[in-house]
């Protein structure tokens, strides 16, 4: 970000998978469980890091508070870089 300019900003890419609202939590538990097992797995852990890809999995939650986090973060940003009706 600093090199475009942009100061006091780090990017990170992430990915995740989102269900629509209201699907059952069992379901979204068997959902997590399974690709958890598959992000443990070796050769899709190599085969990503290839990539230049980390996979770290985590809580439904977890990706809760970083897509509200970035949403705040990024969104400020966007504002700030408005050039029209500033």
């Amino acid at each position: 970000m600093a090199e475009g300019g942009v100061a006091d900003y780090d990017y990170e890419m992430w990915m995740g998978m989102l269900a629509p609202a209201g699907t059952p939590p069992e379901v979204l538990a068997k959902v997590q469980a399974a690709v958890t097992q598959v992000l443990e797995t070796g050769d899709v852990r190599e085969r990503l890091a290839g990539a230049g890809v980390v996979p770290l999995g985590g809580s439904s939650q977890v990706l809760r508070e970083t897509i509200e986090r970035d949403t705040r973060t990024y969104g400020a940003l966007a504002k700030s870089l408005r050039t029209d009706d500033k």
